[in-house]
């Protein structure tokens, strides 16, 4: 606001503007640790409301991206969906086999199919299997045969933090921010009852 002549009146604010200089006035005064500034006020106002902005787009990403989906699809044949495995590699999760080359070196049935759909990130992916073992149970397998798991890049998500403060002069403000890869992960399972 510029100073007035010693004498005269200042020329008159809007509603508008008187409203938004209090509430300006009333954030910094708070973001300065509840001593109102006597410079730069609006600046430490304009760094919290930045910094406000950005945790609630982090928010919304993690709600667009946290959910995993799981759906199952019953085999449907004409025949008797059993199939002769011929030998693979296989791991063991929850005490049940997934084979994740090949198939069992038995005879099998084929139930069904689930399709999975998550995050990439390490702790939806460290549930990846187990999910997939209770999916299965669910259905009445007893094995599951791998058929993709595969990773992509869908985005990116920057993340920041900024300090501010302000005393009797201008308001200064700190801050770092860092961008990882969004991922998104797709995969498929066969899921099988061993015959024999």
């Amino acid at each position: 606001m510029r100073a007035s002549a010693p004498g005269s009146i200042p020329p008159p604010k809007s509603g508008v503007a008187e409203t938004l200089e209090r509430k300006v006035s009333s954030t910094s005064s708070w973001a300065a640790g509840g001593v109102r500034p006597a410079r730069g006020g609006r600046a430490a106002a304009t760094v919290l409301a930045a910094v406000l902005a950005a945790g609630l787009v982090a928010a919304l990403v993690g709600a667009l991206t946290g959910c995993a989906t799981t759906t199952y699809k019953p085999f449907e044949t004409r025949g008797d969906a059993i199939f002769d495995g011929k030998g693979g590699t296989r791991s063991v999760e929850d005490g049940m086999d997934i084979w994740e080359w090949g198939d069992p070196p038995r005879r099998y049935r084929v139930l069904g199919l689930i399709d999975d759909e998550r995050p990439g990130g390490a702790v939806q992916m460290a549930r990846l299997r187990s999910d997939m073992v209770k999916k299965a149970r669910e259905v009445g397998g007893q094995a599951l045969i791998q058929v993709r798991n595969q990773s992509r890049v869908v985005g990116s998500q920057t993340t920041g933090n900024t300090s501010a403060a302000a005393y009797a002069g201008p308001a200064t403000a700190m801050g770092a921010t860092t961008t990882k890869p969004l991922r998104e992960n797709s995969a498929q399972f066969i899921v099988i009852r061993y015959l024999d």
